[in-house]
């Protein structure tokens, strides 16, 4: 069955998208908030939730990061230590 719905991972040029549509929920469910409030938290959620996201994936797993970079994770870097 075809419900016309697409799953993709985010893009990078969805984020101004991604964070209007958090404020307008906001506004709507949260009044105890001023536009202030909302102004502060929309810039923690801008900065802390909306960027890619990061995970550390043991070296040595292949298996592990492979399934990580199929779904969407690019890989950045390798520490020189553990």
């Amino acid at each position: 069955m075809d419900d016309g719905i697409t799953l993709r991972t985010a893009a990078d040029g969805d984020r101004p998208a991604l964070l209007r549509i958090w404020r307008r929920a906001v506004e709507a469910t949260h009044d105890f908030l001023t536009p202030s409030d909302i102004d502060g938290i929309g810039e923690q959620v801008r900065t802390a939730a909306l960027p890619a996201p990061a995970l550390t994936v043991a070296q040595g797993s292949d298996g592990a990061l492979a399934f990580h970079e199929r779904h969407g994770f690019v890989r950045v870097g390798r520490p020189e230590r553990d």
